[in-house]
């Protein structure tokens, strides 16, 4: 099908049956800025939730004759299976959904500046390239580093006073040293005993959520707290495992929370989807995600050949 989508640019997406689509770009009367078309380039994969590619954009005089060309090279790796789009795609009959995440999204950049939005934007897209392993584990650490940039509140410490914790580690330095198999696990058995009074980096995606409102499931808890055998063994589950369903939605939780915290940091009221699985493949938008709308959606346009 055929989308239109305003960021910075206003995308023309037209899709042919077979084949690549091809996009038309209004830049109106100014030479498109790089910075800006990558913005858009980005919040418009993502909102799709496609690794798609932008080689090179050829300038159309008001005549359609060619004066102009852009070297781009736009695009990411090689995508694993359809893609997922993270909110309703613009198949759905309420609205255009994409259509109305892409503006918030190109805004807060060009307020903001493409950071830190660029991490969770890159988090999801990276989860749909590669291996099922590997996407799982870029998206869980993308997701923390997300949330260690836009929360402004987060778990520090798990003692009362750090002053007293380093104190009674000291005092008890020998008695912990005894337990190490040498000198030098000794040495390093202290130093995890006092580090103990930091709280788990994994908390802070808990305290993002709480911070922007998204009250999610525990099971979507208990998933973030599964990253470690991801980071230290790289893989999901054990060797024998063989649940390969279950590792999808496993990976669809996490991608649902990136949407979730984009979402909210940019100010998009729309629906998501979300990872339980129905009759109709994954649910358009769960109980706990709250959807005022979004007018950007409902518009719909009409365009003819002279």
């Amino acid at each position: 099908g055929h989308l239109r989508v305003k960021g910075s640019y206003a995308w023309h997406v037209l899709g042919p049956k077979k084949g690549p689509h091809r996009v038309l770009l209004d830049v109106g009367d100014v030479i498109p800025d790089r910075d800006r078309l990558v913005a858009d380039f980005l919040a418009l994969s993502f909102a799709l939730g496609q690794t798609m590619s932008l080689e090179t954009l050829v300038g159309l005089d008001a005549k359609f004759e060619p004066v102009a060309a852009l070297g781009l090279g736009f695009g990411f790796g090689r995508q694993i299976g359809r893609g997922r789009c993270p909110v309703p795609n613009f198949h759905h009959l309420e609205g255009c959904w994409p259509a109305g995440l892409v503006p918030k999204l190109t805004s807060k950049m060009d307020q903001a500046g493409r950071m830190p939005l660029m991490l969770g934007l890159a988090a999801y897209m990276d989860s749909l390239v590669g291996h099922l392993d590997g996407s799982y584990l870029a998206a869980q650490i993308g997701l923390e580093a997300f949330c260690h940039e836009i929360a402004t509140t987060r778990p520090s410490v798990l003692v009362a006073d750090t002053k007293t914790w380093i104190e009674w580690v000291t005092q008890h330095r020998a008695e912990i040293e005894k337990h190490g198999v040498d000198a030098t696990a000794a040495t390093k058995l202290v130093r995890k005993v006092q580090s103990a009074m930091h709280a788990p980096s994994g908390e802070i995606v808990e305290a993002a959520l709480k911070e922007y409102g998204a009250r999610v499931p525990q099971q979507a808890l208990q998933e973030v707290a599964r990253r470690g055998r991801s980071a230290h063994r790289y893989l999901m589950s054990k060797d024998d495992h063989e649940d390969l369903q279950g590792d999808v939605d496993r990976k669809t939780i996490i991608q649902t929370l990136i949407t979730a915290l984009v979402a909210k940091y940019v100010g998009y009221e729309g629906p998501i989807c979300g990872w339980e699985r129905g009759p109709g493949g994954y649910e358009l938008n769960p109980q706990w995600w709250t959807c005022s709308g979004c007018p950007e959606a409902a518009q719909r346009y009409v365009c003819e050949r002279d």
